[in-house]
């Protein structure tokens, strides 16, 4: 195996995933001139035929200056990378680790002498380049692991909710399931299903809420990082009354179109799952509820709720 090519990621360490996809992609690039690549951690103290100083600058760019040993002088080459903003960072990693076993083989070959050329001293070993600062993308915070696989496709998520209920008594509590799939990565179409009731009030009323909603959701900051989505649904619900008093049982059931916005924050706590809180306003057509002869209550055309819960990329 000839000498290999060594790899300076600079200060700020990124994930090890990203390290064996870089070192990989350069291995199997440099692998037709019979060499490989490692970190220079790793072969601290062993002769190098390249060395290459990688720098991820601002603008989902990258910069990889390799310094290749040739006789009788040394050569430095440099190559400038871009990305787009939807490109997975395992990608980036791996294409970087491309670019330096390509730089690195393909300039020792054309450096190598002919069969007639005269024996060189070996080259003394190459000095890295002056240090840099370095960018302001290296110091800034890592992204939660789930970054580092590009955005979710979509979600599922399970919560509780607590609303105003009727325009007097008790709030009514509930949960409610949900899935999103992403049109783009900061717009989702989303579908919602839930459920909740109101206990039993001392004039005998009990009430519940069925609903099904359709609708987008979309986020305010970049989805790799904690961020706000804003949402906005149609909904058909379902309402129904149980009243239970002396005079007797009576149950009704009313079924009409309402809508819901909210404002949801989303934090990943552990790839790929989420937490998310959030309030919300529903608007619906009033419906009035009667016991006897006397108003029990009625729900209100504008109701004010909160979610949380939790919620499973993928």
């Amino acid at each position: 195996m000839a000498l290999p090519v060594v790899i300076d990621v600079g200060d700020a360490q990124p994930p090890r995933e990203l390290i064996v996809a870089l070192v990989e992609a350069c291995t199997q690039a440099a692998a037709p001139a019979g060499t490989e690549c490692r970190l220079v951690r790793d072969a601290p103290n062993e002769p190098y035929i390249a060395i290459a100083i990688v720098t991820w600058e601002e603008g989902d760019k990258a910069r990889v200056e390799v310094g290749v040993r040739r006789d009788p002088i040394s050569e430095w080459r440099t190559r400038e990378l871009s990305f787009q903003a939807q490109d997975a960072e395992v990608e980036r990693y791996r294409s970087v680790g491309f670019v330096i076993g390509g730089l690195a083989t393909s300039t020792r070959d054309e450096a190598t002498p002919g069969p007639t050329a005269a024996p060189e001293p070996p080259a003394p070993p190459l000095p890295p380049p002056a240090p840099k600062p370095a960018p302001a993308v290296e110091v800034r915070p890592e992204s939660p692991p789930s970054s580092s696989s590009g955005p979710s496709r979509g979600w599922m998520g399970l919560g509780g909710t607590i609303g105003g209920g009727l325009d007097r008594g008790s709030a009514r509590y509930g949960g409610r399931l949900s899935a999103g799939i992403r049109v783009v990565p900061q717009l989702a179409a989303i579908i919602s299903g839930g459920a909740s009731v109101r206990a039993r009030d001392d004039t005998g009323l009990a009430a519940q809420w069925l609903d099904v909603g359709v609708g987008l959701a979309f986020a305010v900051w970049p989805i790799s990082g904690p961020h706000l989505e804003l949402r906005a649904e149609v909904l058909a619900e379902q309402f129904s009354a149980d009243a239970s008093n002396a005079d007797g049982h009576v149950t009704g059931i009313r079924t009409t179109p309402a809508g819901r916005v909210g404002v949801d924050g989303v934090v990943v706590v552990a790839a790929p799952l989420g937490v998310v809180v959030g309030g919300e306003a529903t608007f619906r057509p009033a419906t009035t509820v009667n016991v006897g002869s006397e108003k029990a209550g009625s729900t209100r055309n504008f109701e004010l709720g909160a979610t949380a819960g939790l919620r499973l990329d993928f």
